[in-house]
């Protein structure tokens, strides 16, 4: 097991057993400047749980998080925190159920009551409103990562005006957001364990921070709006045109032959139209030079 003090052990042992009786929600926290675990009081269960039930904790990791969370090459669950999860439901009896999924759907099963732990989450002001953090057990630092030719960025300040990648809903993202500084800045989040993707959330949040005048209802409607005529133009069998950005096409495919890709068996593809993209020159050119 990963190194880890008796009496830190002990600590969330008799934090787990307490928390068990009140039906409450325990969390295993690690916290950017001060790692902790943690526990979140949850609402009182009206129903009897079965013995089978009492006996097990359910907990939910991120893959590719090394070392803290990651699928082995066993295809089991593997790291420090989960060695640490581990090592306290054995002392206690219980037995763990690890399963393996994104971040930011982990903690809102957390606070709904779905699972009973996680591994690995960073403390902040906002998060102490909800969960209960434990005594320290490791200390990490976040970092901004730059390419090596960048000597303009120093400080947090020098990201304003750049589009900053964090991981939605990590301490990181939350921090920017609670602090002021994401006005000013680009932010796209991602999902530990999952892809990154613009999402719509994210274009209203920046036509919202980018007009002052605006209310968020409204950048939502406006959102809404070029969404909707942009959907009506392609089932019309109409191009859009972005100016400077690119252009979707419809075009209708003919019926042809093909394979089943499981089976290998002939079959007829039917008809269809597909949508197709071309990007202007000048995004194709930004994109290149990256």
């Amino acid at each position: 097991m990963t190194a880890l003090s008796l009496s830190l052990l002990d600590y969330l042992i008799c934090l787990i057993k307490r928390t068990r009786w009140q039906h409450t929600i325990i969390v295993l926290a690690v916290v950017a400047i001060s790692t902790l675990f943690a526990v979140k009081a949850a609402q009182a269960s009206d129903s009897t749980e079965n013995a089978n039930a009492e006996q097990r904790l359910l907990t939910v990791i991120v893959d590719n998080y090394y070392p803290y969370s990651f699928i082995n090459k066993k295809g089991a669950p593997d790291g420090y925190s989960v060695e640490i999860a581990t090592a306290v439901a054995k002392t206690m009896g219980l037995e763990i159920e690890i399963r393996v999924g994104k971040w930011d759907q982990a903690m809102k099963e957390l606070e709904a009551g779905d699972i009973d732990l996680l591994p690995m989450m960073a403390f902040s002001p906002g998060r102490k409103k909800i969960f209960e953090f434990s005594v320290p057990h490791t200390i990490a630092y976040d970092a901004i990562f730059l390419k090596k030719e960048n000597t303009t960025i120093r400080k947090l300040q020098d990201l304003s005006g750049k589009t900053v990648i964090v991981m939605n809903d990590d301490a990181a993202h939350n921090y920017l957001l609670s602090s002021g500084l994401s006005k000013s800045m680009n932010i796209i989040s991602a999902n530990k364990g999952g892809t990154m993707a613009l999402t719509k959330a994210d274009l209203v949040d920046q036509v919202y921070k980018n007009h002052d005048s605006l209310t968020k209802k409204q950048a939502i409607d406006v959102i809404d709006a070029f969404l909707r005529h942009s959907k009506s133009s392609l089932i019309n069998g109409s191009g859009l045109l972005l100016s400077g950005f690119g252009k979707f096409n419809v075009r209708d495919k003919a019926a042809r032959r093909g394979r089943n890709p499981q089976t290998g068996g002939k079959l007829l593809l039917d008809a269809r139209r597909v949508v197709t993209f071309k990007p202007s020159s000048i995004l194709r050119d930004k994109i290149n030079k990256g």
